[in-house]
């Protein structure tokens, strides 16, 4: 009577049809984060971040037509549009708000 000992290979995701999240032990994920990789905060950023600021003063009244060149700002308004391509585009536009003192438009 002959014995044969067979040498028994744990099956994982390189030599089974099972995928690499279902292994166990050393083996298991490679996707899994290790020590030796660092952080997402201590990489290099690839992009480029670009701002470009306006300012915008009415010239004259769109109701009455009248000159507002001169008159003092009451407030003014600020907006943001962000373009995200391969760089982070940033405009920021200021609108200056003037009350027309002729019709108070």
């Amino acid at each position: 009577m002959a014995v044969f000992l067979e040498k028994v290979t744990r099956k994982n995701s390189s030599n089974s049809g099972l995928p690499p999240s279902r292994n166990n032990g050393s083996n298991g994920n490679r996707n899994k984060n290790s020590g030796d990789r660092t952080k997402l905060g201590d990489q290099i950023q690839n992009t480029r971040n670009v701002t470009n600021e306006i300012t915008t003063t009415p010239i004259e009244c769109l109701k009455c037509g009248l000159d507002l060149s001169q008159e003092k700002t009451l407030k003014d308004e600020t907006r943001k549009k962000i373009d995200i391509l391969y760089e982070i585009i940033t405009t920021v536009v200021t609108a200056r708000i003037i009350e027309c003192p002729k019709c108070g438009c």
